[in-house]
């Protein structure tokens, strides 16, 4: 794995533990279900984000 793609991967594993903390603020204030389940799927998003770029980096057939 090259140096950018692990400080993306780190960037962005940062910016999953901020949304998850955001998401207990969520639950335990006054917020809708509807902001939640906003939230999850941004989550997933990022989820899905890190798992394709590492993916791409593990990958023995990527070409370039």
């Amino acid at each position: 794995m090259n140096v950018r793609n692990k400080e993306l991967i780190d960037r962005r594993f940062d910016q999953i533990d901020g949304k998850i903390r955001h998401l207990r603020h969520l639950v335990s204030g006054t917020s809708t279900t509807k902001d939640f389940i906003e939230g999850l799927q941004e989550l997933q998003d990022m989820q899905n984000e890190v798992r394709s770029m590492i993916d791409r980096d593990t990958n023995p057939l990527r070409k370039g």
